[in-house]
C-alpha cells in the first residue's frame, strides 16, 4: 500500500486500536480525546477510519462512510446524556428487556432492575428511568448514561467497538481490521 490508513480511536478504544498497530504495517494510529472527535476526523477527511465503541449518531455520517462492528454488547441509555461512576449504578433503578442471564452475567454493578418482554414495552414508558439496551437496538434519538471508572474513563464493558470508515478503503477493512475481531 502506497499511504497508510490513518485510524482514528477514542482511548476507551486503544487496546483494539493497539491490536492493529502491531499486525498491520499500512496503518497510522491517531489517537482522539473523544468518539465525537473522531467522527468529525472522518466527516472532515483527516482520518480514513474511525474506532469508537459506540454507534454513529446519523449527524455523524454521510453516504460514503461505511460501518464494521467488530463485537456486540450493551450499554445504558438515558433522556439526557451523562456521566456516572459505575459505582453509582447499584442506586439507581433501570430498566431492561434482555433476558435475566445476560443482565446477571454482564451487568454486576446494577442493583434494581425491572425487566419488560420487548425494547417495544420499555420504550412506551417514559425516559426518566434509564434503559439497558444491546447496541443493535441503538437508535439516534437515544441519549447516554456512561459509567465511568474512577479516573475518568469509561467503562468498557458498556462499550463495543465499531469501524466506521470511508468505503473507498473497504476492501483494507475486510482484510485486515475486521479479521480479528468481528463477531
Amino acid at each position: 500500500m502506497e499511504n497508510k490508513v490513518k485510524l482514528g480511536f477514542c482511548p476507551t478504544m486503544a487496546p483494539y486500536a493497539e491490536g492493529f498497530d502491531k499486525n498491520i504495517e499500512d496503518i497510522e494510529l491517531v489517537q482522539v480525546p473523544g468518539a465525537a472527535g473522531v467522527m468529525n476526523m472522518l466527516l472532515a477527511g483527516a482520518i480514513d477510519a474511525a474506532l469508537i465503541g459506540r454507534e454513529a449518531y446519523k449527524r455523524e455520517l454521510n453516504s460514503n462512510i461505511k460501518k464494521k462492528r467488530l463485537k456486540g454488547g450493551y450499554t445504558l441509555v438515558y433522556k439526557d446524556k451523562i456521566g456516572i461512576p459505575k459505582e453509582k449504578l447499584k442506586e439507581i433503578s433501570i430498566k431492561t428487556y434482555l433476558p435475566k442471564n445476560i443482565v446477571s452475567d454482564l451487568l454486576p454493578y446494577i442493583g434494581n432492575i425491572t425487566f419488560y418482554t420487548s425494547i417495544e414495552e420499555c420504550e412506551k414508558e417514559n425516559m426518566d428511568m434509564p434503559m439497558l439496551i444491546d447496541w443493535k437496538d441503538f437508535k439516534d434519538e437515544h441519549e447516554m448514561l456512561i459509567p465511568q471508572e474512577a479516573n475518568g474513563m469509561k467503562t468498557p464493558i458498556y462499550r463495543a467497538p465499531v469501524i466506521f470508515y470511508n468505503k473507498e478503503i473497504e476492501e483494507f477493512v475486510n482484510s485486515n481490521l475486521s479479521k480479528t475481531y468481528t463477531e
